[in-house]
């Protein structure tokens, strides 16, 4: 039996429910966007860069 908690995971996109997607940038940039962004959709959903994944998958988590 293992004492750690389940890792934290994205939420889907509070815009549009499409499923999240986890990004990093060098060392210490984390973001989560929806999958939906870009050229991939017309989504706009972008959460907070953390300097780790937990940090930027809290941040996502909020969104409303």
């Amino acid at each position: 039996m293992s004492d750690q908690a389940p890792a934290i995971q994205p939420q889907a996109c509070p815009k549009c429910g499409a499923p999240a997607e986890q990004h990093k940038a060098g060392s210490n940039r984390f973001w989560v966007q929806c999958s939906k962004l870009g050229r991939q959709g017309n989504c706009s959903a972008i959460g907070q860069q953390g300097t780790n994944k937990k940090e930027a998958i809290a941040a996502w988590n909020k969104l409303k």
